[in-house]
């Protein structure tokens, strides 16, 4: 009995505390900072941390608070202990750019990893950060084409665009897997429906060419090169310029 009672009181305190974190989601939406940053911290000081997020993204940008890297990070700390992806993913970004925190590489990939590959699922930014970290090499960070690919699959998956044209890209050059053109068109097209403008440059060079089981197909590849350029592509521009003239 005395069991069940501790469960209830327990279950209604998370619940006060959640509904803290709610007001102040709609406080920060309203853009009443005060109220925001006070119904915050009374949500990280709580049962529940999902309050201490928010509160250091406010800190963070200097929303509603003065701008304190330092104050970020701390939140971000006790967010990220608490098992917030969003959290290890921001100490990860602290320790790549040195803002709250003495840049360090190692430890960076270390949250990003955590965040990523998690128990309570990945955060795709973290997944596509630990993915650059591997592909490029950074400062302590070995280059692993394997580790890289299978965090921009994560990443990927969770809807980040360059992550798929990463993988288009590792696919297509052989880059820690068996070259895969068919693959590489497949996550091109991911990518260039998700807005990624490199990737839509590579589908129109394979509707151009006709490879990857893809037919050759004019009018696609001026499509995408199209879209492409309407991206921001110089490249997709040029190509839509010769298609249109015939020159390719």
């Amino acid at each position: 009995m005395k069991f069940m009672v501790a469960i209830i009181v327990m279950l209604s305190s998370w619940n006060l505390f959640a509904g803290d974190f709610e007001e102040g989601m709609r406080a920060l939406g309203q853009k009443d900072y005060p109220k925001a940053k006070t119904l915050f911290e009374k949500s990280c000081n709580n049962i529940t941390t999902s309050g201490c997020y928010n509160l250091g993204y406010m800190y963070k940008r200097g929303e509603g608070v003065q701008q304190n890297s330092q104050k970020a990070f701390e939140l971000y700390e006790k967010s990220c202990n608490s098992g917030t992806g969003g959290g290890c993913t921001n100490l990860g970004l602290a320790y790549a750019n040195g803002k709250g925190a003495k840049q360090n590489y190692v430890k960076a990939a270390e949250y990003y990893e955590k965040a990523c590959f998690g128990s309570r699922g990945c955060d795709p930014q973290a997944c596509l950060e630990l993915g650059l970290f591997y592909k490029e090499g950074r400062n302590g960070i070995n280059q692993n084409f394997q580790k890289a690919f299978s965090a921009y699959e994560e990443a990927c998956g969770g809807g980040e665009a360059l992550a798929c044209y990463n993988l288009g890209l590792m696919s297509k050059e052989g880059m820690g897997v068996k070259k895969d053109y068919v693959k590489a068109a497949q996550f091109y097209h991911k990518a260039c429906y998700r807005s990624d403008p490199m990737a839509c440059v590579e589908v129109g060079l394979f509707y151009k060419e006709g490879r990857a089981g893809i037919k050759q197909d004019s009018k696609k590849a001026i499509e995408y090169f199209e879209k492409a350029c309407t991206l921001g592509s110089n490249g997709g521009c040029s190509y839509n310029s010769f298609m249109d003239f015939g020159s390719l």
